[in-house]
């Protein structure tokens, strides 16, 4: 990974060849907490999970079997797709999600 630092200045520090030091440090600060934002957002076990939760069927706690998602259905993705743009911009109430339990 490659860091540019167009105006050094921003960072409290000069432009001058004497901050180089200063300045590859703030580089490779910059660098390592991109890097480990990413890191953290592209976990595909927690992936896997969420994705066998929404297409698993569920039993509710009236003994109702609610079917899973269809996931290939272009409804479902329209719906997915939602939910993710939602779930970027404030945090899902939890008493609205539906209990997890193995189908019988």
């Amino acid at each position: 990974m490659e860091t540019v630092i167009n105006q050094p200045r921003d960072l409290g520090i000069g432009k001058e060849l004497t901050n180089l030091a200063a300045m590859a440090k703030a580089g490779y600060t910059a660098s390592r907490r991109l890097l480990d934002a990413e890191r953290i957002s592209h976990d595909p076990a927690a992936g896997t999970a969420a994705l066998e939760t929404l297409t698993s069927p569920v039993i509710t706690s009236t003994c109702t079997r609610v079917p899973g998602m269809r996931f290939p259905d272009p409804r479902v993705q329209a719906l997915l797709g939602a939910c993710c743009a939602a779930a970027a911009t404030s945090s899902p109430p939890t008493a609205c999600l539906p209990p997890c339990s193995s189908p019988a």
